[in-house]
């Protein structure tokens, strides 16, 4: 089962192989019920309907139709099959911990802890159900359960690097970064050739602001996944976030080419140029990311890209403006281009300190628009100072200001 993303899939469901030493056609093909679903389901149906098997052999037989089951999305029929191996073997660590696999995949994540929380009481050394508790736990936000699960799991199982990528995630979602990146680390000591990997890292390494080091790990899922679009879009971020705009804009074109209805390819193609100064492909790539988007960002980067080109795009914002439901912010930025607002209302309207870095750029842009290079300066100085260097804007503010100091 390939699951092409950047995050960690849940590990499958386990197969079990029967306790007789006899291997019948229909026990092999029972065995490999994920591999051959079909051909799995049609292997233990016959076993099960034969009506030789009891207890164990009988719970493996309904176990392993339920992968198949499980392989195909079925979740009902594999629910109903791992219901019938518990009933078969009530001892059965493994039907419930696949079991609680498919409560997982319904998102009942209560009853899928319960369920894996059985298999541990069964077999205290289970790392599979630590893992896949773990992740559920990790559903639920409860990271500290998670990240103890997954440890556990490890611990068990050194060698285990899906427990360690899920470490990972869970760890980033804390916000500890630099222990993620060691279980990435890790995980693709263990399994060099999982694109995801390197992908989940690269993530992690770009919010660090290690942009070259993001690079390098978005090359590796390149090189794993040369068709995976999001790869060059990522890669792009990166680059665009090093000031190499020409490379982020071949990554942006690549990511198109694969995924041509992705808007979000437009519109970071699109910042990257405005900050080359290239407004008329900027703009020609915001109108593309408008089209099926109401990001009022993006409406105002394509009012400023016209504006960089000496058009009075003041029309089409009055447009955009009507598809924006809330008069929260930033409403009074599009009030201000239109002239329904002033410069130092809507500076007083930025009451949080994002909304603060955005109002100096798109108020020193204003000033710009209207030719007091002075003013305008003096506010993009500010927004490349406060503004987080992942926002649109901080990019937008420097690379400005490298054209007003030319």
């Amino acid at each position: 089962m390939l699951v092409r993303t950047l995050c960690a899939a849940a590990a499958a469901a386990v197969l079990a192989s029967p306790l007789s030493a006899q291997q019948s056609p229909d026990w092999t093909a029972c065995f490999a019920s994920q591999d051959d679903p079909d051909g799995g389901i049609r292997g233990c149906t016959a076993i099960i309907v034969a009506g030789r098997e009891r207890g164990r052999n009988l719970a493996i037989a309904y176990n392993n139709r339920g992968d198949a089951y499980w392989e195909k999305s079925d979740l009902d029929r594999a629910l109903a099959d791992y219901n019938q191996a518990i009933r078969a073997d009530k001892t059965y660590a493994t039907a419930y911990a696949n079991r609680g696999l498919v409560w997982r995949d319904k998102s009942e994540l209560d009853r899928a802890i319960a369920d894996f929380t059985e298999a541990l009481r069964i077999n205290p050394r289970y790392a599979f159900a630590f893992n896949n508790r773990g992740i559920a736990y990790r559903f639920k936000g409860d990271l500290n359960r998670a990240v103890n699960d997954f440890g556990e799991a490890i611990k068990i199982d050194q060698s285990y690097a899906l427990a360690f990528h899920n470490r990972a995630n869970a760890r980033r979602d804390m916000g500890e970064l630099d222990r993620a990146l060691a279980d990435y680390g890790d995980a693709i000591r263990l399994n060099p050739e999982n694109a995801a990997l390197y992908g989940d890292r690269g993530f992690v390494q770009f919010f660090k602001g290690d942009f070259a080091q993001a690079v390098a790990d978005y090359n590796e899922v390149i090189r794993l996944e040369a068709g995976f679009a999001p790869a060059f879009h990522f890669r792009g971020n990166a680059y665009r976030a090093m000031g190499e705009y020409d490379k982020a804009i071949v990554d942006y074109s690549q990511a198109i080419r694969l995924d041509p209805e992705n808007i979000s390819h437009y519109a970071d193609r699109g910042y990257a140029q405005f900050y080359k100064g290239a407004f008329a492909a900027a703009a020609k790539d915001f109108a593309r990311a408008n089209e099926g988007s109401d990001n009022p960002y993006r409406m105002l980067f394509r009012y400023l890209s016209l504006a960089g080109l000496g058009e009075n795009p003041t029309g089409e914002l009055a447009d955009n403006i009507a598809r924006i439901k809330s008069k929260e912010w930033p409403y009074p930025l599009f009030e201000l281009m239109l002239g329904q607002q002033t410069a130092d209302a809507v500076l007083a309207a930025a009451a949080r300190p994002a909304w603060r870095c955005e109002a100096n750029f798109y108020v020193g842009e204003w000033h710009l628009i209207r030719g007091d290079r002075e003013q305008a300066s003096q506010l993009l100085q500010k927004a490349a100072d406060s503004c987080a260097k992942t926002f649109y804007e901080h990019a937008a503010a420097v690379t400005e200001l490298k054209r007003l100091n030319k």
